[in-house]
């Protein structure tokens, strides 16, 4: 900036000097300084005038002028003009100049001097061309004075650069047979007269383009600004011209390039936006959200915060721009419908380093994200099948997975089962396309008409060949299907995965390649499913054959096992039990008199009543039969517990461990009920069968002493039904 000492000199002179003002300018034109009288010249307070632009003091119709004016300065010549301030009457003389201050830094320097009206401004102008034509010569403009006759009075060097004549070969010329196209000669000198007859040009105070004609002939473009001066009472004129042909074939490329970038950017898979400070949006780009409806253009001029409102990055991507605007980089994901996208947030500054707002870049990543959550769901469903959880679990698991990453749809999967098609648990399907097919006894009519896919099928509902089929998908608002067929390695065609559809839209590659993982999921499933049936069945039959083998070796209670069986599950249907504790008690009347195994025929076989001794023997069962099943690991704890506890009483008598009330297992006092019930109803060598009514009743005698009341209370009404 200015020494301070030699700054104060100098506006304290021309505060000595009330005609002239002046002022320090930036070589962009903006003000850094005024003397204190300069209020008195623009009308503007000292304080307003700093940082303001030295264009804005004048009318809008001379900012052009004024511009090239500060352009001519700051590449080091002298420049005037003459202009009118802005909200007043006045003209005003500027001249402008560089200068080089302290550490080499460029300041211009303008200095201010009022012309009166715009007579004295158009006569200073004159004078100011006359005095300064070395400016003229300086300028890259063609600057053409003209007389009011039309001819040529001034021929910068610039004019004759730009038109091919030399000053002296144009000085005095018509300025029409020089440079105005001929086609466009008899137009130009009819305005000429209505100018010089009415004082009112339509080129005059107003920037044009227009045609050029070259000395050589051709033709160009040029940009015209016109002005006018009185000059010893007559109408001059003078005329700044430049020629367009460079910039607008420059134009002509930037705007092929930026169509091109812009069409480049519609199909990029990202989104771009700018804020200002107050986080509304400026800008914005993304012509790929277009067939998901989203039009960016009508978020501009709403905050940033209106626009993340209720999607999945409301707060998130609030507070990323917010820490933009702090001057740090940040990033958020944001969610519309089914894509995804991570955003990275940046803060946007000007030249002077001064953040002026938020750029955000929005990059699609579904494709990642679909992969992440298959990944993740893939491994709960395989947990699922290595675990042998319930088979309704892994489908249920398997339908979230395809409804997850192809959204909008509604899962129905499918078994085939000989001829018919199953569906399977979980499945989503709507009411009224469910009741078609329990009418159909489950299956699904579609397929009697067509064949079944053999590789991932669309099917539109408007060509469905069954007219019940046809009709209740239009009538659920669908309008049409994919179809991933589920195949096994043994027997071919296993089963259908069926993605319903409220539109028209054709499997994309990722949707299909969805599919395709879930049927090899299902599959697996199904055929690990029907292994643990098997292996499940198998155990059954080889605990129920362990059991009737001890019927044919203990004869007069043959049928027992069977009996017993069947009325635990009744009763413990009855009193709420869940299938995993009806499976449990299944096994355990099974397998409750295992431990008989050991005991010598001359005991267990014995017609007459057994001794002490002979007793104590066959009171060890239970626990030999607890020891001998218990290194099996597929046999619950509550099983093992009918096998030891099924002969303890309810008051402590029982044994093997003389276990009361509800310490005993709630599966074992259930079948000590059943088990003494067959007893009492059962030939034994050593007693006759009694009859129902006469052991229902030994039952309440034995309530809370031997059984558990309540059970037996529920038990007698059963057999009494």
């Amino acid at each position: 900036m200015l020494n301070s000492l030699l700054q104060t000199l100098v506006f304290d002179h021309y505060v000595t000097h009330p005609s002239y003002s002046l002022l320090t300018l930036t070589c962009s034109g903006q003000i850094l300084d005024a003397s204190s009288n300069a209020a008195q010249f623009t009308g503007r307070h000292h304080d307003a005038l700093t940082g303001m632009s030295l264009t804005c003091l004048f009318r809008a119709d001379h900012h052009l002028i004024v511009e090239r004016a500060i352009q001519v300065a700051a590449r080091g010549d002298t420049a005037t003009l003459n202009a009118p301030i802005e909200g007043r009457s006045g003209w005003c003389e500027v001249n402008l100049s560089r200068l080089a201050v302290e550490h080499d830094q460029i300041i211009l320097v303008a200095l201010l001097r009022e012309v009166g009206d715009i007579h004295g401004a158009a006569e200073s102008a004159r004078q100011a061309q006359a005095r300064y034509a070395g400016l003229q010569d300086a300028v890259s403009d063609a600057v053409i004075t003209i007389r009011p006759d039309g001819r040529v009075a001034e021929w910068n060097r610039a004019a004759e650069r730009t038109f091919g004549y030399t000053r002296a070969e144009a000085v005095g010329q018509m300025m029409a047979d020089l440079i105005i196209p001929v086609r466009e000669r008899s137009r130009h000198a009819a305005g000429l007269r209505q100018q010089q007859r009415t004082g009112e040009g339509k080129f005059v105070g107003r920037t044009t383009e227009l045609s050029a004609l070259h000395k050589d002939g051709h033709e160009f473009p040029v940009e015209l600004s016109l002005i006018r001066v009185e000059v010893d009472g007559h109408t001059c004129y003078t005329a700044f011209m430049r020629e367009l042909t460079v910039q607008r074939a420059t134009l002509q490329q930037v705007q092929a390039q930026s169509e091109y970038l812009h069409l480049v950017q519609s199909q990029l898979p990202s989104i771009f936006w700018t804020t200002d400070r107050d986080l509304t949006l400026i800008s914005a780009s993304g012509g790929h959200l277009t067939p998901l409806g989203i039009d960016l253009s009508a978020f501009l001029g709403r905050p940033i915060a209106e626009i993340l409102s209720g999607t999945s990055a409301e707060h998130s991507g609030v507070e990323a721009h917010e820490v933009a605007l702090q001057g740090r980089s940040s990033a958020y994901t944001l969610a519309l419908q089914h894509l995804h996208y991570q955003v990275q947030v940046r803060p946007f500054r000007d030249p002077a380093g001064e953040i002026m707002g938020v750029v955000a870049l929005a990059t699609d990543v579904t494709v990642q994200v679909q992969q992440q959550q298959l990944d993740v769901q893939r491994a709960a469903i395989l947990e699922s099948i290595a675990r042998s959880e319930p088979i309704e679990t892994t489908l249920e698991r398997l339908i979230q997975l395809v409804s997850q990453q192809i959204q909008g749809s509604m899962v129905h999967i499918l078994q085939i089962e000989g001829q018919e098609l199953r569906t399977l648990p979980g499945s989503a399907v709507p009411p009224i396309l469910k009741s078609l097919l329990d009418r159909a006894s489950d299956r699904i009519a579609l397929w009697q008409q067509a064949p079944l896919p053999a590789a991932m099928q669309q099917y539109r509902a408007a060509h469905m060949p069954d007219p019940a089929w046809r009709e209740a998908l239009e009538r659920s608002g669908l309008t049409g299907l994919w179809v991933m067929p589920v195949r096994s390695q043994v027997k071919g065609l296993a089963g259908l995965i069926v993605v319903y559809r409220v539109d028209d839209q054709t499997p994309p590659p990722w949707a299909e390649g969805v599919l395709q993982e879930a049927a090899r999921l299902l599959m697996v499933a199904l055929e690990q499913h029907k292994s643990l049936q098997t292996i499940i069945q198998t155990k059954e039959l080889t605990l129920r054959t362990l059991g009737l083998a001890l019927e044919y070796r203990d004869y007069e209670t043959k049928g027992h096992t069977e009996r017993v069986t069947r009325l635990s599950l009744k009763l413990g249907r009855a009193l709420g039990l869940t299938s995993d504790q009806l499976d449990d008690l299944r096994r355990g009347a099974y397998l409750h008199d295992v431990g008989k195994i050991a005991v010598p025929d001359q005991i267990l076989l014995k017609p007459d009543r057994l001794t002490p001794d002979e007793w104590e023997v066959i009171r060890q069962h239970p626990l030999t039969g607890y020891r001998l099943l218990e290194p099996l690991p597929s046999l619950s704890r509550e099983t093992l517990g009918v096998v030891l506890h099924h002969h303890e009483h309810w008051d402590g008598g029982g044994y093997p461990e003389g276990l009361a009330g509800e310490s005993i297992p709630l599966l074992a006092r259930v079948f000590a009920v059943v088990d003494t019930f067959d007893a009492l109803t059962s030939q034994r060598p050593y007693k006759s069968a009694w009859t129902v009514s006469d052991a229902l009743v030994e039952l309440h005698r034995m309530a809370g002493r031997v059984l558990d009341p309540r059970i037996v209370t529920l038990f007698v009404a059963l057999m009494q039904d």
